[in-house]
């Protein structure tokens, strides 16, 4: 159960813990599936993360 009454805020706070690891890998490595997809499709073996 949430704390919060506001249908949007409770959609944004179940969002955010469902995404939870991968925001945490993003603050950590600044890295998104996205584009590590992309270096494994493009055979980017020399990919370094900013």
């Amino acid at each position: 159960m949430s704390r919060s009454q506001l249908k949007p805020v409770v959609e944004v706070a179940q969002m955010l813990k469902r995404h939870l690891d991968n925001l945490l890998t993003y603050l950590k490595h600044h890295i998104t599936n996205a584009k590590h997809a992309a270096c494994v499709r493009g055979g980017n073996d020399s990919f370094e993360p900013r």
